[in-house]
């Protein structure tokens, strides 16, 4: 779910007039066949108080510096400003300069809020319209989240007093995140320990929509809390329901990536896809424990699932709030793909079976794989896993075929992705993990 950070987002950016004048009729934005009048604007900046937050997340509503820029009609830069907080004069829950504006010609203003440094002269509109604001790292945001802000238009200055408003927008987008733990199975314990962003943008237009441009534009690892910071996620809001915890990237509007997508569980891009290497997404590192399987200390069970509205979609929005809740139904194991990586599980007991050639197994379209079980006893019964062979099918993985024993599976590799096979006996099971190259 999405929704727009009205609440801490808006600012208001007044332009008042603080000396009075007789006004007489205008001609052509004159007097008299004179040139338009010159007068002291005052400018106020207003925002929200702060809201509660841990101090290691951003300061959603600090106003730390301010890179104000007025052009003219024609797109000329006509004054450059940059100030700092102290610059700013404090009045009414609000900050203040002044700017000399003519009377009834038209501006383009241009605001950017936070960037932490004093922007280069811009000669033209497009030129400012084009930059681009850089991070260092993925969690510099030490002077606050950068925001920015637009007007083009003319003072109305018969208005008391006259007023302009500037509706400032967070470059950021925040994600928030929780889990929720009722439809697991009894005795499956699920931890997180850590929750990253991956493959995030270093930059961000700062006027214009904006995506990552080349890999060389993305951080592998990008903002993460873990161990206490992301302690939420093991916390209860409701009984079963976690509380959340958030994380902040930079936009990155990518598009309808998987047009033939219908469920989320499609939402793989295959690295055929140019974009693959620059599409954002989520990684939860997760401390596993069942009566089956449990991780090693540091070790993890990883789920991930790429950003974007709905199994087609990867944009991420500037100033959107994105809200995703993370569902793991029975073991929290069941899914067989990308999103849900078991390497790192290990058995709690000895298994009952061998699986031949490998549990890891990599073949390339058109391949055929033949993979079986040994069984240690051979009167023991035995699941060669129907329900995740018929899923892989239909996702259009494989085709395969039982042998007649029971204990042994051919497949006929179709498609570049990966797939997972599971096989039982008794109460114990093990997967097999099948990487198909082109």
């Amino acid at each position: 779910m999405r929704t727009f950070l009205s609440h801490v987002s808006h600012f208001l950016l007044l332009l008042t007039l603080v000396s009075s004048c007789s006004k007489e009729p205008k001609k052509e934005n004159h007097i008299d066949g004179m040139a338009p009048q010159s007068m002291p604007v005052q400018i106020r900046l207003h925002f929200q108080p702060l809201l509660e937050t841990r101090t290691f997340e951003p300061k959603e509503q600090i106003l730390h510096d301010l890179n104000l820029f007025l052009f003219h009609e024609d797109g000329s830069l006509e004054k450059h400003l940059f100030l700092n907080r102290q610059d700013l004069k404090p009045s009414d829950n609000a900050v203040s300069c002044h700017l000399n504006l003519l009377e009834g010609v038209h501006y383009h203003i241009r605001a950017a809020a936070n960037l932490g440094y004093c922007l280069p002269d811009m000669t033209h509109l497009e030129e400012l319209e084009g930059f681009r604001y850089h991070l260092a790292y993925p969690d510099d945001f030490s002077c606050g989240v950068p925001m920015t802000g637009s007007f083009d238009g003319a003072v109305d200055m018969n208005s008391a007093p006259a007023r302009i408003d500037l509706n400032m927008e967070r470059l950021l987008a925040k994600i928030s995140i929780s889990m929720d733990r009722r439809n697991l199975d009894e005795g499956i314990k699920l931890t997180v320990k850590g929750i990253w962003l991956r493959q995030i943008p270093k930059s961000v237009s700062l006027f214009q929509p904006s995506a990552a441009r080349n890999n060389l534009d993305i951080f592998k690892k990008g903002y993460g809390v873990e161990y206490l910071q992301a302690d939420a996620l093991n916390r209860e809001k409701v009984p079963g329901l976690s509380k959340e915890a958030s994380l902040y990237l930079f936009e990155n509007r990518l598009g309808n990536l998987l047009p033939e997508a219908k469920r989320m569980e499609d939402k793989i891009l295959p690295n055929s896809i140019a974009e693959a290497e620059l599409a954002s997404y989520i990684e939860m590192e997760i401390e596993y424990q069942s009566e089956l399987f449990s991780t090693a200390p540091e070790k993890y069970l990883l789920y991930r699932f790429y950003l974007g509205e709905g199994p087609q979609n990867f944009d991420i929005g500037r100033n959107c709030h994105y809200h995703y809740v993370i569902r793991p139904i029975g073991n929290g194991l069941k899914e067989i793909s990308w999103r849900v990586d078991k390497t790192q599980l290990s058995p709690l007991k000895g298994s009952p079976f061998n699986i031949h050639p490998s549990q890891y197994i990599e073949g390339k379209a058109g391949e055929e794989l033949y993979v079986w079980a040994e069984l240690k006893n051979p009167t023991a019964s035995f699941d060669i896993g129907m329900e995740e062979l018929e899923y892989e099918r239909k996702r259009g993985m494989f085709t395969y075929q039982v042998s007649p024993n029971g204990k042994g599976v051919r497949l006929q590799l179709k498609q570049q992705g990966s797939a997972i096979l599971y096989m039982s006996s008794g109460s114990y099971s093990d997967m097999v993990f099948i990487v198909i190259n082109p």
